[in-house]
Formats: structure tokens, C-alpha cells, sequence
């Protein structure tokens, strides 16, 4: 539970104020369903190492790639098929905390998930 306080001032000169708490909830993992395609990221946020995980129901090959905020990217793997599920350990601590975006492509699915790392 966090209480943020705003202030604001125009260029006359005129001030006021607020405040209000938010809750923040941690969340632990990424768990979506699209399509037929079920992506799972743990933990979320993290270290720099966590699982990725994917179920794919369709035969489709896929690529995965990670950016950074920057859009360098930090990892790839391409070529993934699979009728059950894709697990991977991926380690990138050897990178800066900040916000990384997953990329999944294939013909049939195109999804992008955010990681945190801290």
C-alpha cells in the first residue's frame, strides 16, 4: 500500500494538492492463453533468469526474441515447432534491470509479453 501525493502549480501562481493510495499487487508470473498458443514466464519479475514455457497446439514454427527498452536484442531462438510444450531456462543477468519485451512470431501468431527484471 503506497500513498502518492501530487502538487500542481500553474504560471500564475495558483497551487494545490492531492493524495491517494494505491494497492500494488505483486505478480509472480505471466500466464496468457491466445489463440492456440499458452506462454508462461517465471518468475515475473525476476533476477534475470527465469522459465519460459510454451504450449503449442498448432504445428507452426516459431521465433523467440527478447529486446530490451532500447529494441537491442538480447536473445533469439528460432525455429521452435511443437505439437506439446516448449520449457526454457533463460539467464540474461549479465544485462540491466529494466523492462524487456518478448517477442513470439509465427505465421499464425504474433505476441509480445513484458519481463521485469530487478
Amino acid at each position: 500500500i503506497h500513498t502518492i501525493s501530487y502538487t500542481y502549480s500553474d504560471p500564475v501562481g495558483c497551487e494545490n494538492y492531492t493524495e491517494g493510495t494505491i494497492y500494488v499487487d505483486s505478480c509472480l508470473s505471466i500466464d496468457d492463453q491466445y489463440k492456440n498458443l499458452k506462454v508462461l514466464v517465471f518468475p515475473n519479475p525476476n533476477d534475470g533468469s527465469f522459465t519460459l514455457t510454451l504450449n503449442m497446439e498448432d504445428n507452426e514454427v516459431i521465433n523467440i526474441t527478447i529486446f530490451n527498452s532500447l529494441n537491442e536484442k538480447v536473445f533469439e531462438e528460432k525455429g521452435i515447432t511443437s505439437f506439446t510444450r516448449y520449457s526454457k531456462e533463460i539467464n540474461l543477468r549479465k544485462y540491466a534491470r529494466g523492462i524487456y519485451y518478448l517477442h513470439i512470431l509465427g505465421k499464425k501468431t504474433s505476441m509480445i509479453k513484458k519481463i521485469i527484471i530487478q
